[in-house]
């Protein structure tokens, strides 16, 4: 018997998830597995029922930190394309992780013509600078909460500010867009079982066209959501209704969801998706 499936070293499988329609076929299946040291080789593919092999992975010259972390390691095929062939010799990204598990730089190729990915954390583990080519992006943090991320592309910046409540929840976000616009979404809380209830967004662009969003959820005895509503009204060529609607099996499991939408009030049709999913977890 192996000891742990939490050493990085170890060989087998180590997640299998597979998910079934109502008619027990199989509609979408994913794996991982690990290779020991000798192999240095970690592996991962993923299969769906309308399209096949959807995506495949085979990490290669791994190195690892002394607590049993990756270090280091090449990626066939590093953004999870699909199609890419994880047995080609050429090689399509590398990683470096630090000894927390969070990767600090990525150099990835389609056409071996690197681009360099880069990350820094601060001593919480919590990401502060990411920078790609011509992106930036850096988030500040007050008492453990993000407050504000300004993320930059071709000197064109984004700019999001958080505000939290006493209880350390999202409270308020707003939203710059290089052009002036502006999003501002304030969100409601039932306190007693501390779950959304409400988020009120108003949108207003630099030529001042304004809409407001709004999104609801209603949940049963149980805590779990039964209705989601969102709404958006304001400029009529963009205003729309959604309505997700669940339904529960006698154990509390998820069995169906019905979704109703209407683009503009004037355009509405309705579905049901049956919900079924089986996971099997390796130890």
């Amino acid at each position: 018997m192996v000891e742990s499936r939490n050493n990085a070293r170890l060989v087998g499988p180590v997640k299998s998830v597979r998910e079934y329609f109502q008619d027990s076929t199989i509609t979408a299946f994913s794996q991982a597995w690990r290779f020991s040291p000798e192999g240095l080789r970690i592996g991962y593919r993923q299969w769906d029922a309308g399209a096949g092999m959807v995506w495949a992975d085979t990490l290669t010259e791994v190195s690892w930190h002394a607590n049993g972390g990756l270090n280091h390691a090449i990626s066939r095929n590093a953004f999870l394309d699909v199609g890419v062939d994880p047995s080609d010799l050429s090689a399509k990204g590398e990683f470096r992780w630090d000894e927390h598990g969070h990767i600090t730089a990525l150099r990835y190729s389609m056409d071996k013509d690197f681009a360099t990915y880069t990350s820094q954390y601060n001593a919480q583990g919590q990401l502060e600078n990411w920078q790609g080519g011509t992106q930036l992006r850096t988030i500040t943090y007050q008492n453990a909460l993000p407050v504000s991320m300004v993320y930059t592309v071709s000197e064109a910046e984004y700019r999001t500010t958080y505000t939290y409540d006493d209880r350390g929840r999202t409270a308020k976000i707003r939203e710059e867009l290089p052009n002036g616009s502006v999003q501002i979404t304030e969100i409601v809380y039932d306190d007693a079982a501390g779950r959304r209830l409400e988020a009120f967004s108003k949108y207003q662009d630099a030529s001042l066209e304004s809409m407001v969003e709004v999104e609801k959820v209603l949940y049963n005895e149980h805590g779990h959501p039964i209705e989601h509503i969102h709404t958006a009204t304001g400029d009529p060529a963009l205003s729309w209704f959604r309505r997700y609607t669940y339904t529960y099996d006698a154990q509390n499991n998820w069995t169906q969801r019905t979704t109703t939408d209407a683009w503009d009030k004037s355009d509405t049709y309705g579905e049901t998706l049956e919900v079924l999913s089986r996971v099997l977890t390796y130890h």
